[in-house]
């Protein structure tokens, strides 16, 4: 999915740069038998507008997550299976820089 990396407008004979956020701090999981609860931190800069929301992919799937979440447990799983998740903030203007957070499930619930 292209993104524009940064944008640039003049208003008034002003310049003002907008760029895409830098990626969610803190990304991090924890794994059960079929879900993962995933924590983390809004981005240190946002590139000038707020985030409006976090995009998490894993697989083919893709959810949107309101921004003012910083956790978020995916469920329905296959037992003892490799998960590569991605995130990314979202602003008006850009989809921020990944971040990227590596589990697998366990074999047996508990």
């Amino acid at each position: 999915m292209p993104y524009i990396s940064m944008l640039m407008f003049i208003h008034f004979n002003n310049i003002f740069l907008i760029g895409a956020p830098s990626s969610p701090r803190d990304f991090s999981g924890e794994a059960t038998c079929d879900s993962v609860i995933l924590s983390w931190s809004h981005p240190k800069k946002d590139g000038g507008f707020p985030v409006i929301n976090y995009v998490i992919s894993y697989g083919n799937n893709t959810l949107v997550i309101p921004s003012n979440t910083t956790d978020y447990i995916i469920d329905n799983l296959e037992h003892s299976t490799e998960y590569s998740i991605v995130i990314q903030a979202r602003t008006e203007a850009a989809i921020g820089d990944e971040a990227l957070v590596e589990l697998k499930t366990t074999q047996f619930c508990e």
